[in-house]
């Protein structure tokens, strides 16, 4: 409720772009320019860090392409899911999401009515919170995701998490891809 909140409130102004930011995400002016730079004209930009959990897995839901290769722009890379704890936003994703889907529409106040942009929901029997909700439906308007590999943050709770995206996900996932094609190139 608090993401549709700010999100009813973002709509009330002329401002181009919603960056959210969590709490417990540690971010530094840098992290924040460095997302603001990299973003330019894509829809949906995030900023990489690691699940609150011994695991320390990544919120992301990798994008394969039609050949099952990653795609990227720069140091972007697409993704299907992203963690909405460092994310950047573009002002017609929002705006298109509401107008296409007025049943989102709930009342705030007797005089005033926001948009459930960011929900809950089981779908085929499994628990979907609302970053992937709202990324499952960016995706379903026709937008994309992406997460810059190079912005690694902390995540903190009764402990730090630190983790580096780009060397312990992406890389590894490079080398998997470009092994692959190096076994089917050479037989």
């Amino acid at each position: 409720m608090a993401r549709n909140a700010l999100v009813h409130e973002f709509l009330k102004t002329d401002c181009t772009e919603l960056l959210f930011i969590d709490a417990d995400v540690v971010v530094n002016a840098d992290d924040i320019l460095r997302l603001m730079a990299q973003s330019g004209d894509m829809d949906v930009t995030a900023g990489a860090y690691p699940r609150r959990a011994k695991d320390a897995k990544f919120f992301a839901d990798v994008y394969h392409d039609e050949n099952g290769d990653l795609e990227f722009e720069g140091s972007l890379m697409r993704l299907k899911r992203a963690p909405t704890g460092f994310m950047l936003i573009q002002r017609h994703v929002i705006e298109k999401l509401v107008e296409d889907h007025p049943e989102w529409t709930y009342e705030k106040s007797p005089t005033e009515k926001m948009s459930a942009v960011f929900d809950f929901a089981i779908v085929d029997g499994k628990y979907v919170g609302e970053d992937y909700l709202f990324c499952d439906r960016v995706l379903k308007a026709g937008f994309t995701v992406y997460i810059d590999v190079d912005i690694s943050l902390p995540h903190v709770g009764q402990e730090t998490f630190e983790r580096n995206f780009r060397e312990e996900v992406v890389m590894p996932m490079l080398e998997n891809i470009y092994q692959s094609k190096l076994k089917v190139a050479n037989g």
